[in-house]
């Protein structure tokens, strides 16, 4: 099948409708040439609300912005139209709206599970006052006696001759989490997204009165332009758009005069209050830059890339009894050093993607140590690690 049978499958016009008469200049006859080659066609006077109209783009007298499409995407195209001229986005050009019917790929099972993990409802930040009531509720949910029966799991594969098993270990980490997720919520609550409808202008406190007081003025040149297309209230309608325009620029201007003197006068003065504005400053709504796997991958690689010199020493080991070393070393995890190590987290530090603090391990250590001796010794003993240990959050700032 040809490629510009897909048009005729899908009833669009091979020949398209223009109401521009002027003849292609060379640029023109340029992206003629480019869509024969590839194979991609021209939308405008051939889909949507512009079909068989062809509306010119450029101060109403020709067309020079197009919009480009390949025969295979055309089917994902529901409407296209050449929205009505307005100043206040640009001098000469009219916009160019396209509607595209996009399908949400299916997540797998696996990030399906990880998305469940690091969902919204996160609990609220330990509060010391309840940490009784923590520990109470961690007492008293059903899952707590199931405590043994994981460490029966865990001793059941403590044998040497056992063959090891992932997914069990996994499943035992899995349901701690659970267990001081779920009664993390139950005693400090939730947090819930805090959606503010009424506010628009959070994200813009340089628009004031005054720039209100120029859109609404647009707003109504606008409407009435759109009821009565004429000369008069066109010229109208250039005029608000360009003190609408102008309202914004100066607003804007003055606001970050303002910022800039206020960080300067408070970078030696007021270190909190320096903080609170660049944060302020620096805020962006639901904006997140993500970054994928590879290209962190290849960042962390050549930042740590170091042209050294090996240079190859001969190590003395005289008078070193390695069998000493190796009992001390290969001695199992005793209770009273990974009671050291809990003693020794810091508090109020960020969880990971478990959702999981210091303070939920610290205050409950009386109760959970024997299993925490169990899995530890566990991994040490086999090398096994559980998966979620192994994911972390990273927020590139490059």
């Amino acid at each position: 099948m040809y490629d510009y049978e897909n048009l005729l499958r899908l009833k669009l016009p091979l020949n398209r409708k223009s109401t521009c008469t002027n003849k292609p200049n060379a640029y023109g006859h340029k992206l003629l040439d480019f869509c024969r080659k590839n194979n991609v066609y021209i939308i405008n006077g051939r889909a949507g609300k512009d079909r068989f109209l062809g509306e010119r783009t450029c101060k109403d007298l020709t067309t020079i912005d197009y919009c480009l499409c390949s025969s295979n995407l055309l089917s994902c195209v529901s409407d296209f139209e050449i929205k009505e001229y307005s100043p206040i986005f640009s001098d000469f050009h009219r916009q160019l709206h396209l509607t595209l019917n996009c399908w949400k790929a299916s997540k797998s099972s696996d990030e399906v599970n990880l998305l469940a993990k690091n969902d919204n409802n996160r609990s609220r930040r330990w509060n010391a006052k309840k940490c009784d009531e923590f520990v109470n509720n961690l007492v008293e949910d059903d899952m707590f006696f199931e405590l043994n029966f994981m460490i029966e799991e865990l001793d059941s594969q403590s044998s040497p001759n056992t063959e090891i098993d992932t997914a069990n270990i996994n499943s035992v980490v899995d349901k701690i989490c659970l267990l001081f997720n779920k009664t993390a919520k139950s005693t400090f609550g939730i947090i819930r997204p805090n959606i503010k409808y009424n506010n628009r202008n959070v994200h813009r406190p340089w628009f004031d009165k005054t720039c209100e007081k120029k859109r609404r003025l647009f707003h109504k040149a606008r409407k009435s332009y759109n009821r009565f297309k004429n000369k008069a209230n066109r010229t109208c309608l250039s005029v608000a758009s360009r003190n609408y325009k102008s309202a914004m620029d100066t607003s804007f201007k003055q606001y970050q005069d303002k910022i800039t003197s206020d960080l300067r006068t408070s970078s030696k003065s007021d270190t909190k209050k320096f903080w609170n504005i660049l944060n302020r400053c620096t805020e962006k709504s639901g904006q997140s830059i993500k970054a994928s796997i590879a290209e962190l991958y290849n960042y962390f690689k050549e930042m740590n890339e170091v042209e050294e010199e090996v240079i190859e020493t001969d190590v003395n080991l005289d008078g070193v009894n390695l069998e000493d070393n190796n009992e001390i070393l290969n001695a199992p995890l005793s209770q009273t050093e990974i009671e050291n190590v809990i003693l020794n987290l810091h508090n109020e530090k960020a969880s990971g993607i478990d959702n999981l603090t210091n303070e939920d391990i610290k205050y409950t250590m009386h109760i959970m140590i024997p299993l925490y001796v169990k899995l530890f010794n566990f991994i040490f003993d086999r090398g096994i690690v559980p998966e979620i240990w192994s994911v972390g959050i990273i927020n590139p700032v490059f």
